[in-house]
């Protein structure tokens, strides 16, 4: 396999990977964030600043999601387009695990946002109801 098509397979498979997560948050922040964010405002009790800075977050992308999703697009190919580049010069076991580690870092960093902006105010509030 000559070097072209090895770049061409990473090209392909972290466009996909990438447009696969770009897919999944676009359909939470313009689908499920806005459904949460009506339950919260029904409790009509003072939500803390991390949740108001996510739902924020959310309604400024939905109000401009036709130039959100383009925009994610042209990011994800920019980043294939990286990646691409950087297995040039490094070798794919250190590219693979800074992109493995980099994914469980950006996971935990969402989860333990998640937790402290949606998870917290809603057993506060529902503490606060009963």
């Amino acid at each position: 396999m000559s070097r072209f098509q090895k770049e061409i397979k990473i090209f392909g498979a972290t466009f996909v990977l990438s447009t696969i997560m770009s897919v999944i948050s676009t359909f939470i922040i313009l689908f499920i964030m806005p459904s949460i964010q009506d339950i919260y405002a029904d409790f009509g009790a003072d939500l803390p600043v991390s949740t108001k800075m996510f739902f924020s977050m959310s309604d400024f992308i939905t109000s401009y999601a036709c130039l959100f999703i383009p925009f994610s697009l042209i990011m994800n190919i920019v980043f294939s387009l990286i990646i691409t580049l950087l297995v040039r010069k490094l070798s794919i076991k250190i590219l693979l695990f800074f992109l493995i580690s980099g994914i469980v870092l950006g996971l935990c960093g969402v989860v333990t946002f998640l937790t402290f902006a949606i998870y917290l105010p809603l057993q506060e509030l529902t503490t606060v109801v009963s």
